[in-house]
C-alpha cells in the first residue's frame, strides 16, 4: 500500500457528501472538492453559502490534513457563479458576506452595473442558489415523456421569475454589447421555462386522469395543454439561439473539424449526438448528458414530445384509457436513433436579441391577470372541495395563464390554488383570489 506521506486524496463531492472527516480521523491527507455537476445538466443550482463556508470549516477541523481545494465537475460550461466562488476559496481565510460577493461578482462580471442587478443576483441566491445538484432538477423537456415525471421543486420559481424581471430591467443600464449579461439573460429566461413547462405538464397529466369521465370535454383540456407545452418548446429554442454557448450547431461543428477525413467526420459526428442523447445504440444510458441547447429543444426534443402528444391524441380518439406506452417508448428510442445518424446543419452562430426575445417571453407567460380575472382581496374560497389542483409557481400571471388552460377553472388564490367555484369567499389574511370576468 501506499503510506500516508505519500498518499493525497480527493474528496470529491465534499459539498454534499462530504468524507473528509474519516479521513481526518485515519490521518490521511485530503483535497476538499466540488463536484457540483453531472452530465452537464444546466439548471440554476449551487449551494453558494455552503461553498463559501464548508472549506474554511473543513480548514480548521482537519488538523493540517487539508491540501487544498479542488474541483471535479463532470462538465462546467454551466453555472459559472459556482465555479467562480469555488475557485476563489482557495485564497479565503475568512468568512464570505454572500450579498456583498455577489455583488462584487456582478461588477467584475459585466464590466459595471445598473439597478436591478443587485435584486436580481439577491433573488436568485435564496431562490436558485442554496441548493445542490439533483437529479430530477433538469428541465423535463429535455427528457424522455410520460405522464407522471419527477422534477426537483426545491428551488423557488417565481423568484427566478422576479429575478429575470430585474435583470430585464437593468438591461438599459448595461453597456452592449454585453456577452457575460446576454448569457444570464438566456440562462435565467432558460430556468423560468423549464420551470413553467413542469406545471403545465403537471395540468396535462390532471386532464388526462379525468378522460375515462368526459372524453369530450377531456380533449379539449388535454389539446389546449399540448398547445402550450409545445410552444414551450418554440419559444425555450428562440431565446437559446441568441447565444453561442446554447447551440447544437457550435458542438458538433466542433466535432467535425476534428476529423482527418470524411469517414472520421461522419463517426465523430455521430458520436457527438449520440453523446448528448442516447448515449449507447439503445438509450443505455438516455438523457445522461442532455443539453439545452438550441436544435437540439426545436428538433430532437419537440419531435420526441410529439410523439407523446400524438400518442395521448390517438387514445382519446379511440376513448382508450390505456394508451400504448409501450409502443411509444420504443419510436422514441428509434427517433433517437435515426436522429444521431443524420448529418443535417444546425447554426453554429447566434442570432436574434436575447434582450427583446427574453422580454416578450416573460410577457408572454406572466401577463396580467386584469384583462380575464377580477381580484378579491385578502379574501379565500370555503370549500376546499373547490380546489382543482393546488401549482407549484406563485406567479400571479403564471397561474391565471394555468388557469384559463382548463375549462373548469373559475378562479385561483395567490397561493397556488386553481379553483372551480369561487362564490363563497371569506376574509383571509394574505391570500387573495381572483375570478374569472
Amino acid at each position: 500500500g501506499v503510506d500516508d506521506e505519500h498518499l493525497l486524496i480527493l474528496d470529491l463531492y465534499a459539498e454534499q457528501n462530504p468524507m473528509w472527516d474519516k479521513l481526518v480521523a485515519n490521518n490521511k491527507s485530503f483535497i476538499w472538492c466540488m463536484l457540483h455537476n453531472f452530465g452537464g445538466q444546466r439548471d440554476l443550482h449551487g449551494d453558494l453559502p455552503t461553498i463559501s463556508s464548508a472549506p474554511l470549516y473543513a480548514l480548521a477541523a482537519a488538523k493540517g490534513l487539508m491540501a487544498g481545494t479542488g474541483t471535479t465537475m463532470e462538465a462546467i460550461e454551466q453555472n459559472p457563479v459556482a465555479y467562480e466562488l469555488m475557485n476563489e476559496m482557495g485564497f479565503r481565510s475568512g468568512a464570505i458576506d454572500m450579498k456583498e460577493w455577489l455583488h462584487d461578482y456582478a461588477l467584475r462580471r459585466y464590466n459595471g452595473t445598473a439597478d436591478g442587478i443587485q435584486a436580481g443576483w439577491d433573488t436568485l441566491l435564496t431562490a436558485a442558489y442554496q441548493r445542490g445538484f439533483s437529479w430530477d432538477a433538469n428541465w423535463i423537456g429535455m427528457h424522455s415523456p410520460a405522464f407522471d415525471m419527477s422534477f426537483d421543486t426545491s428551488q423557488d420559481p417565481t423568484g427566478i421569475v422576479n429575478a429575470l424581471r430585474s435583470f430585464l430591467q437593468a438591461a438599459e443600464g448595461i453597456s452592449a454589447p454585453n456577452h457575460p449579461f446576454r448569457y444570464d439573460i438566456v440562462d435565467v429566461t432558460r430556468q423560468v421555462l423549464s420551470n413553467f413547462f413542469f406545471d403545465v405538464h403537471s395540468g396535462l397529466t390532471a386532464a388526462w386522469t379525468e378522460c375515462p369521465l368526459d372524453w369530450i370535454g377531456c380533449s379539449e383540456n388535454v389539446n389546449r395543454h399540448i398547445s402550450l407545452l409545445s410552444q414551450i418548446f418554440v419559444d425555450m429554442e428562440s431565446v437559446l439561439s441568441t447565444d453561442i454557448n446554447y447551440l447544437l450547431g457550435h458542438w458538433l461543428e466542433e466535432a467535425k473539424q476534428m476529423a482527418q477525413n470524411d469517414d472520421e467526420r461522419i463517426l465523430y459526428e455521430f458520436n457527438a449526438r449520440n453523446q448528448i442523447t442516447l448515449w449507447g445504440p439503445d438509450g443505455n444510458i438516455n438523457d445522461y448528458a442532455a443539453k439545452c441547447w438550441a436544435g437540439l429543444v426545436g428538433d430532437y426534443y419537440a419531435n420526441r414530445w410529439r410523439i407523446f402528444f400524438d400518442t395521448i391524441k390517438t387514445a382519446i380518439s379511440q376513448k382508450n384509457p390505456n394508451p400504448d406506452m409501450d409502443g411509444m417508448n420504443e419510436r422514441l428510442i428509434q427517433w433517437g436513433r435515426d436522429w444521431d445518424s443524420q448529418t443535417n446543419l444546425y447554426p453554429s452562430q447566434p442570432s436574434g436579441d436575447t434582450i427583446a426575445i427574453s422580454n416578450g417571453i416573460l410577457n408572454t407567460y406572466s401577463p396580467s391577470p386584469s384583462a380575464f380575472f377580477s381580484q378579491f382581496t385578502s379574501m379565500a374560497p370555503t370549500s376546499p372541495s373547490a380546489i382543482l389542483r393546488t401549482v407549484w409557481t406563485r406567479d400571479i400571471g403564471h397561474i391565471s395563464l394555468l388557469c384559463r388552460l382548463n375549462s373548469k377553472c373559475q378562479g385561483f388564490t395567490s397561493d397556488g390554488r386553481l379553483l372551480s367555484d369561487v362564490s363563497s369567499l371569506v376574509q383571509t389574511s394574505g391570500v387573495d383570489t381572483y375570478g374569472r370576468l
